[in-house]
């Protein structure tokens, strides 16, 4: 389980640096949120422990941006939880000028304070870190009561994994495609095959990427996952049992750092298994009511822990094309399917929920003659997802993106529909293939003709190494073909 650093490239400047000084000049409060274990991993990290805890990625970004002269609040710190349980949050940063508060999540007791010193403050005074949907957690979940949140004049900035655009040092795939500059790309770090599916399998998470084999990484997944679920041991509930915890949940916790912590859970130990399910149900149409039949949950149950799953960015709900509010110029809405699609933040940690880091996931690949299982299209697919909205994140202020999939009532699909701040289309679909054949290019055909001239052109990203244009639509717009490698690729 030995760590090999050399497989990790030059940790990344993070490209939402400006982002974040910028909203310092602006704002009193401003709160940079994203998963755990995300930041620059440390040359001593012991193996099988993970060398990253709470939100480190987030850590390390606000005392580069910071600066020494912030005052650091760790609300890790046991005698930091307590002040603000007693609400005396306010003494933590008493008089000091510029306040940095690492992992406010883990004491949600601190916020109303924080909302009466951030009214009468200056631009830039406090910088917040969370490794959870701090906003969505506070507002949907059953512990709305914690209103303080509304209150805060603040300015919330994402902060996803490194892209592999980050890692790689490669250019804005989105900027290149929308400038009509996809043919430039060269790509020195190109990938295809076995390599290919090892770096989906690795995903965003440094931890992951420096473990060299598939069980190394699969104990360090399995920890990850561990600690977010934060569930306890399995038991049988009694109906009498269970109706007690619905009609009186416990108190709101003082911690957010796991799904136990974010929703007053009735089944708690049914949390893990039905993130293993929704694996399963990954790039597909959300079925709430399927996902939770053969664990015994309601569809509406299971929407509800689904979203503590989103909250704790482990999750994300991709809006349809067709949906009435999506924004995007369609001609006509007919036969859309308007439900959202559900994918995973982190290819890595889908691979290891889909059993992939195993030696029987290699015995499936062999017997089928290819590394692209149905399982592990789900992880590329993924892994493509993921890139491209960890780059649109990091492009704030250079480029608005917005995102969506689409499907008919004919099984059509295209996995994204990418539009910018000019309302001009680009349609992204992946296969899991080194061939393609027409069969590939009928939902995009279809597509295209509902968006006529605002759709600019169309890529399928595949395992091959040509980039090239294939067809022209009616509309005039030209559909290529390219290597998901080019996703790192070089202007």
């Amino acid at each position: 389980m030995a760590i090999d650093h050399s497989r990790l490239p030059t940790p990344p400047s993070r490209a939402i640096a400006p982002q974040v000084q910028a909203a310092l000049t602006r704002s009193p409060v401003v709160l940079v949120q994203g998963p755990r274990h995300s930041g620059n991993l440390k040359a001593d990290a012991t193996p099988g422990l993970g060398a990253l805890e709470g939100s480190a990625a987030q850590t390390d970004l606000a005392l580069q941006v910071g600066g020494a002269g912030r005052h650091v609040v760790d609300m890790n710190l046991f005698a930091h939880q307590l002040t603000a349980s007693r609400g005396e949050a306010a003494q933590l940063w008493g008089q000091h000028g510029q306040v940095t508060i690492l992992d406010a999540h883990r004491s949600p007791a601190l916020l109303a304070p924080l909302a009466q010193a951030a009214a009468q403050s200056a631009p830039g005074r406090f910088l917040l870190t969370a490794s959870i949907d701090l906003a969505g957690a506070m507002f949907h979940s059953e512990y709305g009561q914690h209103s303080a949140l509304a209150n805060l004049p603040m300015e919330v900035i994402p902060l996803l994994p490194p892209s592999q655009m980050e890692l790689l040092g490669g250019s804005n795939w989105l900027h290149a495609v929308f400038a009509g500059k996809l043919a430039s790309l060269t790509t020195p770090h190109s990938l295809s095959g076995q390599a290919l599916a090892d770096r989906a399998l690795a995903g965003g998470h440094l931890e992951s990427i420096v473990r060299d084999r598939p069980r190394s990484r699969h104990a360090w997944h399995a920890k990850h996952l561990e600690a977010l679920m934060d569930s306890p041991p399995k038991r049988r509930i009694g109906a009498k049992e269970e109706k007690l915890l619905i009609n009186f949940p416990p108190p709101p916790p003082s911690d957010f750092s796991s799904l136990r912590g974010l929703h007053a859970l009735d089944k708690p130990q049914k949390a893990l298994p039905l993130l293993q399910e929704l694996a399963r149900g990954a790039g597909q149409i959300c079925n709430f009511r399927q996902w939770g039949s053969g664990l015994d949950l309601d569809s509406k149950t299971t929407e509800r822990y689904t979203y503590g799953l989103q909250w704790m960015y482990l999750v994300r709900r991709l809006q349809s094309v067709g949906a009435d509010d999506a924004g995007f110029p369609l001609k006509d809405r007919l036969r859309l399917v308007k439900t959202d699609r559900l994918h995973f933040v982190d290819s890595g940690v889908l691979g290891e929920l889909l059993e992939q880091n195993t030696v029987d996931a290699a015995r499936d690949a062999q017997a089928q003659g290819t590394v692209w299982t149905p399982a592990m299209a789900q992880v590329l697919t993924s892994f493509v997802v993921a890139e491209l909205l960890a780059q649109a994140a990091a492009s704030a202020g250079q480029g608005s993106y917005r995102f969506a999939h689409y499907r008919d009532h004919d099984q059509l699909d295209v996995d994204l529909i990418i539009a910018n701040g000019k309302d001009e289309v680009v349609m992204v679909d992946v296969k899991a293939a080194s061939r393609l054949g027409p069969p590939d290019t009928r939902a995009m055909a279809q597509l295209a003709d509902k968006l006529g001239k605002q759709l600019k052109l169309a890529v399928i990203l595949y395992d091959g190494a040509e980039t090239q244009q294939v067809m022209k639509f009616d509309s005039g717009a030209p559909l290529w073909i390219a290597p998901v490698s080019s996703l790192w690729g070089r202007v």
